[in-house]
Order: C-alpha cells, then sequence, then structure tokens
C-alpha cells in the first residue's frame, strides 16, 4: 500500500472517528488518498522521459495500477498490471482493513534492487513485544489506526496474518490539517516523507529520506510535481513529476556517491458515482 507505494505520497489521511483514539472502521480510503468527490474507479499510470537507461525508456509494456471503490469510499480492489501483475482484494473483517493477495501472472524478473553488503543480521522486529499467533487463513495483511483528538490518523499499522508487524507509519500535521511529515518503517529501511503543497492543497514537492537499516546505502530525494492538470471534481489527470536522487557513498566497499534526475509523465483516469 503501498502505499502506499509508492506517486503515492500525497496522502491527506483523514478519518471520521474522531472521538477515539484507536479507529479500526469508517476509514475512508478515498480520504486516505486525498481524492476528492465519490470515486468509483482510479487509473493510474506512469511514462518515464528522461533520466533512465535506453531499454526502459524504449519498453513499451503497459504500466499501471486501477482502483475500485465502493460508494462509502472503501478500496474494494487493488490492479497492477504489467509488473507485478498482481490483484489485492480488500475486506473488513472483525472490524479490521484487510487485504488478501491474487497472482494473476508470473511476475517478469527484475526491477529496482539496491545493494546490501557485509553479513546478513537476524531480523529484528519492527516494534518489541511482538506477539504472533496462528495465520488468519481470511487474510493476508491487516491494518489498525491510532488517531489524535481531530480524528486524524497519527499511526498505521500493517500486520501480518501471523500478528507480525509489516509495516508501520507515523503522520504529522500543521496548524491547518495537512500532512507535513510522515515516517515509515519496516524491516529493510526508515523512509522520512516531507510535504510541501500549494494554496489550493496540492502536493507540489516531496522530500525523502532513506535509511536503509543494516549495511547499505543511503538515500535522499527531491520530487517536484509540475504540469498539473484537473478534472471537474479537482482530482489531478496529468501531472510531471522530476526526481532528483543522490545515494550516499559508501567508502568501505569503494561504492562513490550518485546522483541522477528521473522525469516522469503521470497520468490519472476517475470515474465517478
Amino acid at each position: 500500500m503501498g502505499l502506499f507505494r509508492h506517486s503515492y505520497f500525497s496522502l491527506a489521511l483523514l478519518l471520521f472517528l474522531s472521538h477515539s483514539l484507536v479507529a479500526q472502521a469508517n476509514v475512508s480510503d478515498t480520504k486516505l488518498m486525498e481524492l476528492r468527490g465519490q470515486v468509483k474507479s482510479l487509473v493510474s499510470s506512469s511514462k518515464s522521459i528522461s533520466g533512465y537507461a535506453e531499454w526502459v525508456l524504449k519498453d513499451k509494456t503497459k504500466y499501471q495500477t486501477r482502483y475500485l471503490f465502493d460508494r462509502e469510499g472503501n478500496l474494494t480492489e487493488e490492479i497492477h498490471e504489467g509488473s507485478s501483475n498482481t490483484k489485492y482484494v480488500y475486506a473488513k473483517i472483525d472490524g479490521y482493513k484487510t487485504f488478501k493477495t491474487i497472482e494473476l501472472k508470473t511476475p517478469k524478473s527484475g526491477g529496482s534492487r539496491f545493494t546490501v553488503f557485509g553479513s546478513i543480521k537476524k531480523e529484528e522486529p519492527i516494534e518489541p513485544g511482538e506477539k504472533l499467533t496462528e495465520p488468519d487463513k481470511r487474510f493476508d495483511f491487516k491494518y489498525v489506526y491510532e488517531t489524535d483528538s481531530r480524528g486524524r490518523i497519527t499511526f498505521e499499522r500493517q500486520y501480518e496474518n501471523n500478528g507480525k508487524l509489516f509495516r508501520k507509519r507515523s503522520c504529522q500535521y500543521n496548524e491547518a490539517g495537512d500532512l507535513i511529515k510522515e515516517i515509515e518503517e519496516d524491516n529493510v529501511a526508515v523512509m522520512t516523507y516531507a510535504f510541501k503543497y500549494d494554496a489550493k492543497k496540492n502536493v507540489v514537492e516531496v522530500n525523502k529520506i532513506r535509511d536503509i537499516k543494516g549495511a547499505g546505502s543511503d538515500s535522499t530525494e527531491r520530487i517536484i510535481y509540475t504540469e498539473l492538470r484537473f478534472d471537474s471534481a479537482g482530482n489531478w489527470i496529468e501531472r510531471k513529476s522530476t526526481r532528483y536522487s543522490k545515494v550516499d557513498a559508501m567508502p568501505q566497499y569503494n561504492v562513490p556517491a550518485q546522483s541522477y534526475t528521473f522525469v516522469n509523465f503521470e497520468s490519472r483516469t476517475l470515474t465517478y458515482y
């Protein structure tokens, strides 16, 4: 979720249950994704423009993600095509948001990689005091939320079906209620995101710091969104993203620092109830 996977940095993360510090139900996914209006479906895609290897620029594979929502704004399906070819089926189970994973095709080899050096350490839990349970076959992952006194999400925890914490996310807001900082942690790294908005509360800049827990090259990114176009509901449907990326040096392994600039054209098609 990815979410939170990732062009997915513009989460507003607002809830309806402002009376409760722990909220498991009524989490609107359209609110989480900062979508305006009663969205029925969203199809997003991205095209590489510059900064990538030549074979990436010439790749004709259609990469897109399709999101389906019910009338209450709950995500029911998330379908990735072109790379992982995976479908996530969402449902409320015991009051929790959950999903199961369905592989549509055998994934292609390759994809993004980062280098890890040295010995592999024993995987430590993200939070101490994990209480593992027998796997719940009804789902693969579930989400647990905490909110502040104004009903805004302060923590999101994603658990595997055996009770093991897979990923956690914390959120900070300004006085206007805008999400300005997000910290995401899993067993591999801690990612910190800082957001900037325009006058209409659209995200126009994201600054990301990736701190790898083991031996590896940490990195920073600055992502600028320009040339935004919107539909009649106020949701963006086109934008250009320019990503300035820097990978830290690892002198102990004779790995130099490296800098890259990647430019993508992103588009979304939305339908409404």
